[in-house]
């Protein structure tokens, strides 16, 4: 029988596989080098997108900052016109009450009566004055109670004067009531402007 050597052809082949496991290594390492640069490029270009994005965002969060600003100054501005608004109307219905308080007070007025003070302070009117009798201040004190403006007056003083021949000399107050012809005066004065 012959002798073949196997030996050379087996390294051979060794050397080839070797070969082939090596380059299927490196293309292996090249492959995942490859992967990984794409990836890290996506990775860097989505970042760079997302930075973008927040930077637009920014700018805009900024342009509604600004404008909820304004709006807060706006809405700052209606309420000091709202309230202007009411202190107008509050003293234009204490104006027209005013005018009817002295038109009513005027009609309440006995002959032979006279003021010398009238003062306001809230809902309660003070007033003094002379008389001359002391009937005039009996019939002044009824005008008032039947009054549907006026509350029941009370009578604080009454005196003879020193001076006045005679004349007497009184100090009383009572309440204001507020009636409700008075509001729908106002509502249709306003309507009216």
């Amino acid at each position: 029988m012959t002798a073949l050597n196997l030996l050379p052809w087996r390294e051979r082949r060794r050397q080839r596989r070797r070969r082939a496991v090596v380059v299927g290594l490196g293309s292996s390492f090249v492959a995942a080098a490859v992967v990984l640069g794409v990836a890290w490029q996506v990775n860097g270009s989505a970042l760079v997108a997302v930075r973008d994005q927040n930077t637009r965002l920014g700018g805009r969060i900024a342009e509604l900052d600004s404008r909820l600003l304004e709006l807060t100054d706006i809405e700052r501005g209606n309420t000091e016109i709202a309230w202007r608004i009411s202190a107008l109307r509050q003293l234009d219905t204490e104006r027209v009450e005013a005018v009817r308080v002295f038109a009513d007070l005027a009609s309440t007025l006995p002959p032979g009566l006279r003021y010398t003070a009238v003062a306001r302070r809230g809902g309660m009117v003070s007033v003094r004055g002379t008389a001359d009798a002391e009937s005039s201040v009996s019939t002044f004190m009824r005008n008032l109670a039947r009054s549907a403006r006026f509350g029941a007056p009370n009578l604080q003083n009454i005196a003879d004067a020193a001076d006045s021949g005679g004349r007497a000399m009184f100090e009383l107050s009572f309440e204001v009531a507020r009636l409700p012809d008075d509001a729908a005066a106002l509502e249709s004065a306003h309507a009216r402007e």
